[in-house]
């Protein structure tokens, strides 16, 4: 089953399998409306996301991987209780748990995350702020099973 991802948007709430850029044609949502919807989310949440998109342009690793992790964790409240409870991110340094959940995390979807970045960057004249919208649509699904590959292996660590 795919997850259905609720997310509250100015112009009112969408129900999207999975789809945050797209519509339900397939048609990909104006820049303007994707800005509106990520700005619902408040300000902190904007920021931290444009950092973790500065942060992993050239590059991802374990280290930036953590880094993130925590930073984005944190801003949501999800280190308070939970399989996430100790991570932390503080005076630029990220904190893993005593069970190493990120490191572990990490481990679980490395390879994958590895080969779809290298995949994303290989795109010939492909601007980086709209990949998804300028790969063609068998790219797209391509992409859209490697991120369910990885859901679903993060998803049966914390069960």
């Amino acid at each position: 089953m795919v997850p259905h991802w609720g997310i509250d948007c100015p112009t009112g709430p969408l129900i999207m399998n999975m789809k945050v850029l797209f519509d339900s044609s397939d048609n990909p949502h104006p820049e303007a409306y994707v800005k509106k919807c990520v700005t619902a989310f408040g300000r902190s949440y904007s920021l931290t996301v444009q950092e973790i998109i500065r942060e992993t342009e050239d590059r991802i690793d374990e280290a930036i991987f953590l880094s993130n992790a925590a930073k984005l964790m944190s801003n949501f409240k999800m280190t308070r209780r939970g399989p996430f409870k100790g991570v932390g991110f503080s005076r630029g340094k990220a904190f893993d748990n005593e069970h190493r959940i990120l490191s572990k995390s990490w481990n679980a979807i490395e390879k994958t995350v590895l080969d779809l970045k290298n995949f994303l960057i290989s795109r010939p004249n492909a601007d980086r702020k709209r990949i998804l919208v300028e790969i063609s649509e068998v790219e797209r699904k391509q992409v859209a099973e490697k991120m369910w590959f990885m859901f679903k292996r993060l998803l049966t660590m914390y069960e």
